[in-house]
């Protein structure tokens, strides 16, 4: 929260108001602990958002707004969303995202250090990202509109394809450096399904 865009951390958010939010704040989300996710109407209506947010024609909410006049209102969903968790999201959620694994922190002097919104280094990077920002915006979008599928192709063309754009105005070799991660993830998970595979086919043999 304390390098991102309007950066709002909360554990139990609603849907109502993440969704103005995201329209008059251009919020980047940011959600632990997400086990609330899970259950109940308000977490089905809050899932629906979360999965169309990633995408920038995702679409929009529509509200009637007003006291004496009335009026409908659409609220643009679009925007940067992080969701941490100690358990698995559902795979609609994960299929939108650009999974991190997190390993438990074991040393102690850096565990015991924990950032605050007073922090100067923070306030540097921020600035630091702005300036980037109005700097090169044009060469990014560029960069972005030539972009080629190539070695990305459906949803991973739509989740990789910003951060390829980026780094393509950084440097080739960073694109590069992209394309081997897509390609281990895609290594990684064609080995879990294979193995999940034949665990099944075991216990089917058992039965």
């Amino acid at each position: 929260s304390l390098m991102s865009f309007n950066g709002v951390m909360d554990i139990d958010i609603t849907a109502s108001s993440f969704f103005r939010m995201a329209e008059d704040f251009g919020i980047t989300l940011l959600l632990d602990e997400t086990d609330y996710l899970r259950e109940g109407e308000g977490a089905k209506v809050f899932k629906k958002l979360i999965y169309a947010r990633y995408k920038k024609t995702g679409g929009y909410v529509q509200r009637v707004e007003g006291e004496k006049e009335k009026y409908v209102k659409n609220y643009r969903i679009y925007g940067p969303t992080a969701v941490a968790s100690v358990r698995d999201v559902d795979d609609l959620i994960a299929s939108r995202c650009i999974r991190i694994p997190l390993k438990r922190g074991l040393d102690q002097s850096k565990m015991a250090k924990w950032p605050t919104n007073e922090d100067p280094e923070f306030q540097e990077i921020r600035d630091d990202l702005y300036r980037l920002m109005f700097q090169s915006w044009r060469e990014v979008e560029q960069a972005y509109k030539e972009l080629r599928k190539g070695w990305l192709s459906g949803r991973e063309w739509e989740l990789w394809r910003p951060l390829a754009a980026i780094a393509k105005v950084v440097g080739e070799d960073e694109v590069e450096k992209i394309s081997r991660e897509v390609s281990r993830r895609k290594i990684e998970k064609m080995k879990s399904e294979k193995i999940e595979l034949v665990v099944l086919q075991a216990l089917v043999n058992i039965v």
